[in-house]
């Protein structure tokens, strides 16, 4: 339960944060795409949204999206 909710946060926080480190250092998005950005972090604050507020599931369950979507905004506030 939990322990899987744990791992997916910290598996999002290493799929993420050495684009975001990258991004920061180079000043340049490389072949990043933007438009996959802009998409996927409305995606990931529905889900945030009706896990935790309609349907009111554990933090471990939404925590993995929220996450995501947080390094997300960081990288599009980047670029």
């Amino acid at each position: 339960g939990a322990s899987f909710g744990v791992l997916s946060v910290v598996a999002a926080v290493v799929m993420w944060m050495p684009q975001v480190i990258k991004t920061y250092r180079e000043k340049d998005p490389g072949q990043l795409s933007i438009l996959m950005l802009m998409l996927q972090l409305p995606g990931n604050l529905c889900a945030v949204y009706f896990q935790a507020i309609m349907y009111q599931q554990s933090f471990t369950t939404w925590a993995p999206y929220l996450v995501a979507a947080m390094q997300q905004m960081i990288l599009i506030f980047l670029i």
